[in-house]
């Protein structure tokens, strides 16, 4: 879900409408819940009560962490293609848009691929041992 609210922001223009960007960020942020509250539930799916402490701990340093990777990763590949533009003789706000878009496309890639991974690596019997019936 998350990959299809960020798809609109691979084509902005210079000529989008601020609501169209403000929708889409919204619809964005709404997305991020339906990730993180499953990722959350499937990570600590295995833990037995004891850990659940140290679980939490590691899963928000882990998470925390990644996101500053996702973002140096995504701010690197706009500036490398904003500055390849420019350095081509490309308008400024060109280049920086075009730099905008391909950041959000590999965005995209980056979530397509987890998703791939988590069909593929995420079973629901791995959880089976550690639920409480009620």
């Amino acid at each position: 879900m998350v990959m299809f609210s960020s798809l609109p922001f691979v084509f902005v223009t210079l000529t989008t409408s601020l609501w169209t960007i403000r929708a889409s960020m919204f619809l964005r942020g709404i997305s991020m819940a339906f990730a993180f509250v499953p990722l959350q539930a499937c990570t600590y799916s295995t833990i037995s009560r004891a850990d659940t402490g140290r679980a939490s701990a590691i899963y928000s340093t882990q998470r925390q962490a990644s996101a500053a990777l996702g973002v140096a990763l995504l701010s690197t590949i706009f500036i490398s293609r904003e500055h390849h533009l420019l350095s081509s003789g490309v308008q400024d706000i060109t280049a920086a848009l075009s730099g905008y878009r391909l950041a959000f496309a590999a965005s995209n890639v980056f979530a397509l691929l987890g998703a791939i991974c988590a069909y593929f690596m995420i079973h629901d019997e791995d959880a089976a041992a550690t639920m409480v019936p009620r």
